[in-house]
């Protein structure tokens, strides 16, 4: 007789990316072709922001969280005919990553894992740069993200752990280590005490990455797929191998 856990695990697997804020689904290609090589197998599909790329006159009455939740919810069920007779896996970075971890509690089934690389934990002066980013633009979109989700306009305090002590899958949180800004890139906005206020969230890894900034997600992109990959086959070695520091340790 096939239990539910065997038919689950023969279901096609589908790997959804969704970027961060001012890029587009192209800024997830390099994370997409590591999972590709690791998951040959896995179908890929990319949503997008409203307001962003291709979609820059899709816009949504409101850009608070739950509307960008809605609204990446339908571009999934849109690209994914039926969620229930696929393993759907979530792979976000920085405001995507934000998004992914709070549409992954409106799904009937958990994801088969997510990949998160610096989602914002508040709006705080860790933001500045990407703060900056969105300021210096007066696309409809981004001037409706400062205000909406991060509350930049009222200087009100945002927080956002919440939306990570509980996930409802195994989720390796990616971030960088990385406090001094340099040509070419953007410093953390994870800080260790962001970290430490999830030290006994479930089913949640964390791994800090040393000389890396906020694109981490891309920049170790093999490094995380393989982990990812051993972490499905149940391999702590090459869990281990690809990860630079963890904290906490990975449950293996």
């Amino acid at each position: 007789m096939t239990s539910a856990g065997d038919r689950r695990a023969s279901r096609p697997l589908v790997i959804a990316y969704l970027h961060g804020a001012t890029l587009s689904p192209p800024s997830m290609y390099p994370i997409a072709r590591s999972m590709a090589a690791n998951f040959p197998h896995a179908r890929h599909v990319f949503l997008s922001l409203p307001g962003h790329g291709s979609a820059e006159n899709r816009l949504i009455p409101s850009f608070d969280l739950e509307s960008l939740v809605e609204d990446a919810l339908e571009g999934l069920r849109a690209q994914v005919e039926d969620l229930s007779e696929v393993r759907l896996a979530l792979v976000g970075e920085s405001t995507g990553a934000l998004i992914l971890a709070r549409l992954s509690h409106r799904l009937k089934q958990p994801p088969a894992f997510m990949v998160l690389g610096e989602p914002p934990m508040t709006n705080g002066e860790t933001m500045v740069e990407v703060r900056q980013e969105l300021v210096q633009s007066s696309k409809e979109a981004f001037v409706r993200l400062r205000e909406d989700l991060f509350g930049f306009h009222d200087q009100s305090q945002r927080n956002f752990h919440n939306h990570f002590l509980s996930l409802p899958c195994t989720t390796v949180l990616a971030y960088g280590l990385l406090r001094t800004s340099g040509e070419g890139f953007i410093t953390s906005i994870i800080r260790a005490d962001d970290i430490e206020q999830l030290h006994d969230a479930p089913r949640l890894i964390t791994i800090g990455f040393q000389g890396r900034g906020h694109r981490v997600l891309q920049s170790q992109a093999s490094h995380l797929a393989s982990m990812v990959k051993g972490m499905m086959l149940g391999d702590p070695e090459l869990v281990a191998n690809h990860s630079l520091l963890l904290k906490p340790q990975v449950p293996f």
